[in-house]
């Protein structure tokens, strides 16, 4: 009977269902489409909230690439992937996706769309989901954090800047440092394989010393900047002639901070805009340089760009439309603190060719000027070219170079270079070249001697008083020996007489005049 009964009421509730569904298909052919549509989204609308108020836990998303219409990178996306595979995460994923570029320096792990990981920290688990949809005919990507809703305030504080800081660590140890350059309006990056260090660069060590305790001490004053009211950049300006190692300067500071260099080439940009939306560009860690400012736009302390002047190394370019004002801007302008920890420099062959304003403290900080060779400098150069510490000859090129001998690195580079292999012969040559340039130098000062000396014999034929101009390099025995003639015989001699003194004290004795056998010289003798 029992069983009886049952069946007898399941029959009797199907019956009631069917009658139920039968009433509500009625009624919806009745009632209009748009009213039957406004109570489906309201009954779900309820129901999403009705979910979310049981559903313990929230979510983050982090896109691939924004939503604007550029779709520019979001640079979150890359940090949180950066993080993950620092952390080992990638260990627990079945599915992985790898690749290698020329910039890293090795193999780069990814999620597949639809993988999940977990992470710890501080004793809290999150998860971490990877999906990937197709747009515009690309592949996006995007993360997802799940976590529990009272974490929410923590993970937005405390876990996200340990992300951040976790992956600037990794970031180091994953890829090479990268050179950027500027082609049609946007950055393009290559791998920065320049081999110079500080442990190779050949300048004075006490100068070395100073640049690297001003790195040292700029990378460790974020909260100084912040407590004074100054962006976190630093500005230098390396200049002295060329070949004296300004570039591998440049490249020995990125990689003593692990910092990216961003190349701005003036001519290639075409307008002060274009300049600014570059500089927002960049990334923070980085090194923002300008080389050769002087030949690249005219900076010699107008304004306004005039027209070409006659040197090569001032000049204004056809392309470019960048005024002094726009570099100004960018060097020191409120579009040029817009991201932190970075450091700008110019190098130049002429600093009397820039505008002071372009140099001044605050602008560039740091004035390095990289000068020719002392002893240190080629001892360095000839330990890293021959691995040689000592030598006989090190005493007769410390003697040339005290002489007044200038040479560059690059210079005793290229002789060291081509003899590598033979440390003796190399340091010959190398002694060769100083003797040759002593000897062009002694020509050359005649030569400057010379002219001033036809110089001060023109302005004495026409009665006036020359200044003499100051000694400039190495001893100048003719202007000495003129000034002690003047002085010894009688002071108020004027500067035409003192040359013709001079002339009749030459192979005829003292009333004969030079050049002449016999005869008597028309110029009156002043004794």
């Amino acid at each position: 009977m029992a069983w009886g009964f049952e069946v007898a009421m399941t029959g009797l509730d199907m019956t009631y269902i069917w009658s139920l569904l039968g009433f509500i298909v009625m009624v919806r052919s009745m009632v209009p489409k748009k009213v039957t549509d406004a109570v489906v989204a309201l009954l779900r609308t309820w129901w999403a909230q009705l979910l979310v108020f049981v559903n313990p836990f929230c979510c983050f998303h982090i896109f691939e690439y924004g939503t604007s219409p550029r779709g520019y990178r979001n640079r979150l996306y890359d940090t949180v992937q950066t993080y993950l595979r620092g952390e080992g995460n990638f260990r627990q994923v079945n599915a992985l996706q790898l690749r290698r570029s020329e910039t890293d320096k090795h193999i780069s792990f990814s999620l597949l769309g639809g993988e999940v990981m977990t992470d710890n920290y501080e004793g809290i688990t999150v998860w971490w989901t990877h999906t990937v949809t197709r747009e515009r005919g690309r592949d996006r990507g995007k993360f997802s954090l799940k976590i529990y809703k009272r974490q929410k305030a923590w993970a937005m504080a405390s876990y996200m800047d340990h992300i951040c800081s976790k992956a600037a660590d990794y970031r180091v140890n994953f890829h090479h440092l990268r050179l950027h350059g500027v082609s049609c309006g946007r950055w393009r990056c290559r791998t920065f394989g320049h081999p110079a260090t500080f442990d190779t660069l050949a300048i004075d060590p006490s100068l070395k010393a100073r640049i690297i305790a001003d790195l040292k001490a700029f990378v460790e004053c974020e909260e100084f900047f912040r407590k004074v009211g100054r962006p976190w950049k630093r500005g230098y300006l390396l200049h002295g002639p060329p070949g004296t190692g300004k570039t591998s300067l440049i490249a020995a500071m990125a990689k003593y901070l692990e910092y990216d260099i961003y190349d701005v080439q003036l001519n290639e940009i075409a307008s002060n805009r274009e300049l600014k939306l570059l500089l927002t560009r960049t990334k923070r860690r980085s090194i923002t340089v300008i080389e050769d400012i002087d030949c690249s736009l005219n900076l010699s302390g107008e304004r306004a760009c005039k027209e070409p002047a006659a040197s090569s190394y001032s000049s204004c370019t056809s392309r470019s439309n960048i005024t002094p004002s726009g570099l100004l801007n960018f060097a020191d302008g409120l579009w040029s603190s817009f991201c932190d920890e970075r450091i700008i420099i110019f190098t130049t062959n002429y600093l009397e060719k820039l505008d002071p304003a372009l140099v001044r403290p605050g602008r560039m900080d740091m004035h390095i000027h990289m000068s020719y060779c002392s002893f240190e400098v080629v001892k360095i150069l000839i330990a890293n070219y021959l691995s040689t510490s000592t030598h006989p000859l090190f005493e007769t090129i410390e003697k040339l170079l005290g002489e007044g001998v200038l040479i560059t690195p690059a210079q005793v580079s290229q002789v060291l270079l081509e003899k590598k292999d033979d440390p003796e012969i190399a340091l010959e040559r190398l002694v060769c070249q100083l003797e040759l340039m002593k000897e062009n130098l002694g020509k050359e000062e005649e030569k400057n001697e010379f002219e001033e000396y036809q110089q001060m014999s023109t302005a004495g034929n026409q009665g006036r008083t020359m200044e003499m101009s100051p000694l400039k390099r190495g001893p100048n025995h003719m202007r000495k020996q003129l000034v002690r003639n003047s002085q010894n015989r009688n002071p108020q001699l004027t500067h035409q007489q003192v040359v013709v003194q001079r002339n009749l004290k030459g192979r005829g004795g003292r009333g004969q005049p030079r050049g002449r056998g016999r005869g008597r010289s028309r110029l009156p003798f002043f004794g």
